[in-house]
């Protein structure tokens, strides 16, 4: 399994502070890569090493991989709201529901829910 600081398996986020989105995802990879390729590509992540990217900053804006359902290929990610423009639709889902649905290392994506 994949030792990425978004995976945090296990663990209940809080509705309130959080966006909470769930996917159907399909991938050669193996559920939790692909999940970590998803969650960096739709947030803060960057297919390049940033200097400016600490851990307090990650902490505060890295999405939260909490739940793999492997059988159901079901992924379940939390967004800190603080990573998001209020009000601005058009940034919300070109994060949640665009970029990452061009990646060519996933094969099937469905976004499933957002709360």
């Amino acid at each position: 399994m994949s030792r990425s600081p978004y995976l945090k398996l296990n663990t209940k986020p809080a509705l309130q502070g959080h966006l909470l989105t769930v996917y159907y995802l399909e991938s050669d990879l193996p559920l939790s890569e692909a999940a970590v390729k998803i969650a960096e590509e739709s947030s803060i992540g960057t297919w390049t090493d940033l200097a400016t990217l600490n851990k307090k900053t990650q902490a505060k804006l890295g999405p939260k991989i909490y739940c793999l359902e492997t059988k159901n290929r079901i992924v379940k990610i939390a967004y800190p709201l603080d990573l998001f423009e209020l009000g601005n639709i058009a940034q919300l889902l070109s994060a949640l529901a665009v970029n990452i649905f061009s990646m060519k290392v996933i094969k099937n994506l469905r976004l499933l829910d957002i709360q």
